[in-house]
């Protein structure tokens, strides 16, 4: 079918022009191996992390069981979450950046396309029968991200689920440090190959912790917390590599699966899940 291309003006401050800047210029932009920049920084590209991601997602959809006409992907960029989406008729990727909705456009044939802001979005209550915020409500200030909560709350339907990924300071890998630096010095060989990049922008971040949430003054819906990912990017230093790094990943998946709730707050990456009355 068709695609919808809608445009909503989006408020920005210096926080918010500092992330739009980071994504357009250089997040959104690839190397010479077709890799985008900010999945180079932040993401573990072994094949070892991409079999463990691919099973992660499975996970993850166990919260959109109640598939629906309508599937929200907020902050989608240029990698949206189609193997969560495609039970839905249709994909709704809201961005405030050109350039990741024209990647996403590339690679979504249910799509609406939206460019607009998570704090004021252009949606009526109770629409979306999923939804999902992948690594976004973070890059908002910090004053905004109370907000935003309630904004896909509002736009989610009842009996319906939103997944916010979000990160965590105060995760059992900030333990590294203690770590002896002999030991340490065995990170480099779990590394991909290094790869050369332009020089990247500012990208501003602002994590509060768990607590901060479940104390939110929440009305109509509610908050659980749960695993997205209990590694995030330091796999790249702590998972070995071959056999062993799927022996490891396969150990987390399990964990992430019967013990989610459990390990939130130590995850590099809890979950936040909007659950509506």
């Amino acid at each position: 079918m068709a695609l919808l291309h809608l445009e909503q003006g989006v408020d920005m401050n210096k926080e918010k022009g500092g992330v739009k800047k980071y994504y357009e210029t250089f997040g959104w932009q690839k190397t010479i191996k077709g890799i985008y920049n900010d999945a180079c920084l932040y993401e573990d590209q072994r094949k070892s992390n991409v079999f463990y991601s691919h099973l992660n997602l499975s996970i993850l959809r166990r919260y959109f069981k109640r598939k629906g006409v309508f599937f929200l992907d907020v902050g989608c960029g240029a990698k949206p979450c189609t193997a969560v989406a495609k039970d839905f008729n249709f994909h709704v990727c809201v961005d405030f950046t050109k350039a990741g909705l024209m990647e996403a456009k590339r690679r979504i044939v249910n799509g609406m396309f939206v460019m607009a802001d998570l704090t004021n979005l252009p949606f009526k209550d109770s629409v979306f029968n999923g939804a999902v915020a992948m690594h976004v409500l973070y890059h908002l200030p910090r004053d905004c991200q109370a907000n935003a909560v309630n904004e896909l709350a509002r736009v989610t339907a009842k009996r319906s689920h939103c997944l916010i990924a979000y990160g965590n300071r105060e995760s059992f890998t900030t333990l590294l440090r203690f770590i002896p630096q002999r030991l340490r010095r065995l990170k480099g060989k779990n590394k991909e190959q290094t790869i050369r990049m332009p020089e990247k922008p500012l990208l501003y971040a602002h994590f509060f912790s768990l607590e901060y949430f479940k104390n939110l003054n929440s009305s109509g819906y509610k908050l659980k917390f749960r695993t997205a990912h209990l590694l995030g990017g330091s796999s790249r230093s702590i998972v070995p590599n071959g056999f062993a790094g799927y022996l490891v990943l396969s150990i987390v998946l399990f964990i992430e699966r019967f013990f989610s709730g459990i390990v939130a707050k130590y995850s590099v990456h809890p979950a936040i899940i909007i659950e509506k009355d």
